[in-house]
């Protein structure tokens, strides 16, 4: 793939409320105003600001890369290092603004959000894990479950159940979801340099998935409202099966 073609694919991906052409482009200072005021989608997580700066220094970085390293780097990529930049920046901002304690408000969900809790059971004599988790929806409820080989902790378990939830909301084509998790390391592990070294590749996993939904959110849940999706796990670790039941309530 030429940079061209590389760079245009990039901006396809990019979770942008509206597209722009950027070809024949000659004095990029003319239209930044214009690019900067272009709002990004969830799951991005920027309340303000801009994601556009942030995809051309990852393509500038990509480009280097490819020139100095002789690094190849997919457009995927690069999309997911421009998301995870912006989101860092924008969470650094905060944390050095002053701003007046928020008064909680209750949670209201966006019309046909999909919640799905999800958990995972881990056996360290075999290193093998089971994942559950429970699909919520207007009015029917789907439960999966499934189980997997050569994990190598508990929290990586935890992971990997999240990463194949987000991954069958995303084949079944679910556009707005929540995934409720019991365990707060996991939850955690989404905030900017905040992932333990073992779920490195999972979460990138997860984030580059997570970008093809309009609305998608991580949430952590008490143990005791998790009960369902722990019932699968564990079954399912001790099964050794994968089984999809639908169930209307």
């Amino acid at each position: 793939m030429n940079r061209t073609m590389f760079a245009k694919k990039v901006w396809e991906l990019a979770p942008l409320s509206t597209g722009f052409d950027l070809r024949g482009l000659v004095d990029l200072a003319e239209l930044w105003s214009d690019l900067c005021r272009v709002v990004s989608l969830p799951p991005v997580g920027l309340q303000a600001g801009s994601l556009v700066p942030w995809i051309l220094w990852a393509i500038w970085i990509a480009r280097n890369n490819l020139i100095f390293n002789n690094k190849t780097s997919t457009p995927e990529e690069t999309i997911t290092k421009a998301v995870v930049m912006a989101r860092e920046w924008f969470l650094a901002q905060e944390k050095v603004t002053p701003r007046k304690k928020a008064i909680p408000l209750p949670l209201r969900l966006p019309e046909g959000t999909t919640v799905v809790a999800v958990d995972a059971a881990w056996r360290g004599d075999s290193n093998t894990a089971g994942f559950g988790w429970v699909m919520k929806h207007t009015g029917s409820k789907v439960q999966f479950e499934t189980a997997s080989r050569s994990v190598r902790s508990p929290l990586s378990a935890e992971g990997l159940a999240l990463r194949a939830a987000i991954m069958k909301c995303k084949e079944l084509g679910i556009q707005q979801v929540i995934f409720e998790s019991d365990s707060t390391q996991l939850v955690a592990a989404f905030k900017p340099q905040s992932a333990p070294p073992e779920l490195y590749g999972i979460v990138a996993d997860i984030l580059h998935c997570a970008v093809s939904f309009k609305f998608c959110s991580f949430i952590w849940i008490p143990r005791s409202r998790n009960s369902e999706a722990d019932v699968l796990a564990k079954h399912a670790l001790f099964s050794g099966n994968s089984v999809l039941h639908l169930l209307r309530i």
